[in-house]
């Protein structure tokens, strides 16, 4: 699978289109936008909090925020 921004697209458009086929919606719909949305704010959130102190590398830090959406969120 080609993970790269589509030329003249936008970063989102690179989440919405997969999501959107895996699902069979269009990339307009709710779900689609929202579960978009959901992998953007995660990967901001891991960016915002990680501290090159703390010892976990970017990927290891995402992938707790991943784990927190997954969880629901309690």
């Amino acid at each position: 699978m080609d993970h790269r921004v589509p030329a003249g697209g936008r970063v989102e458009d690179a989440v919405i289109a997969p999501v959107a086929a895996r699902t069979g919606l269009p990339g307009s719909d709710l779900y689609v936008r929202t579960t978009a949305a959901v992998a953007f704010a995660a990967q901001q959130a891991a960016v915002t909090c990680r501290h090159s102190d703390s010892g976990d590398d970017a990927v290891t830090v995402l992938n707790r925020a991943f784990d927190l959406v997954r969880g629901g969120l309690p």
